[in-house]
């Protein structure tokens, strides 16, 4: 039986109203993609995260500054103090938003990465999350983008990796070992260089980026791993994945070292 023309009329008034809704929310995804805020350069953002230990804190487990390094640009004020130890973040950063750095983040020499960062925090580590324990990967993918210029190696990725390498320890963190083992994976070179003093200034000295274990002190209450970005006079210039407050002051020589367990050394 042939349709009558009032037929024929109302699907098509049904199928302008389907392909206006669709027009609509297509425009309204696109729009909010547009006007998300940038992380360095906004401080909206919304919710809160909590978190919990901070890994690498047992003995075993647990191209850089030079003269081109780039200033971190500030994303604002607005900061989140966590309830873990020694933990605050801005604001934007919280926002969820798509796994891709920002140009801001890519003109630095070493990329500045958060591990509660909205964009990777949620991705589990055993029955923890990268925001929770992720400062190992966090630093290792900060090395790894400065070195490498990859920047798909995001915290989550490293953090994958380092799980099916047996490298995370329930409750203790990331392995020591993995520090040194894991520059092979991205092919640059790594060294474990130990605490002295004269020995980290050599290599920064040559150019070269570090992480650093470091014990209770202004870092954390019980370990943590930090990025040793670089030196600019007696000054060291430090990128902590857990704290934007501390990323953004200079450190003394003198205050910094002896919070230092161990450290490791990397170039290409």
């Amino acid at each position: 039986m042939k349709s009558t023309k009032s037929e024929k009329d109302r699907v098509l008034f049904l199928l302008s109203i389907l392909i206006l809704f669709a027009f609509l929310a297509v425009s309204f995804f696109l729009i909010r993609e547009i006007l998300r805020p940038s992380p360095f350069s906004g401080t909206e953002g919304k919710g809160e995260m909590t978190s919990g230990i901070e890994s690498g804190g047992n003995p075993g487990y647990g191209p850089s500054s030079g003269d081109h390094e780039e200033e971190i640009r500030d994303p604002g004020q607005d900061l989140v103090i966590m309830e873990d130890s020694k933990s605050d973040i801005p604001r934007s950063f919280l926002t969820l938003r798509p796994k891709i750095l920002e140009d801001e983040e890519k003109a630095m020499a070493v990329p500045y990465l958060m591990q509660k960062d909205g964009r990777w925090s949620q991705r589990g580590m055993g029955e923890s999350t990268v925001g929770e324990a992720g400062c190992g990967p966090t630093c290792m993918a900060m090395v790894a983008m400065s070195l490498t210029r990859n920047y798909a190696l995001t915290p989550d990725l490293v953090a994958d990796e380092l799980l099916a390498g047996n490298y995370y320890v329930e409750d203790i963190g990331t392995k020591w070992t993995y520090m040194s083992e894991a520059p092979a994976m991205y092919g640059f070179h790594g060294k474990e260089i130990g605490n002295q003093p004269e020995d980290i200034l050599k290599e920064l000295d040559q150019g070269r980026v570090l992480i650093a274990s470091v014990k209770p002190g202004d870092f954390t209450n019980h370990g943590h791993f930090i990025v040793i970005a670089g030196k600019e006079g007696d000054q060291i210039r430090v990128q902590d994945p857990n704290s934007w407050t501390r990323t953004k002051q200079s450190w003394s020589q003198e205050r910094l070292f002896p919070q230092i367990k161990n450290a490791w050394s990397y170039y290409k």
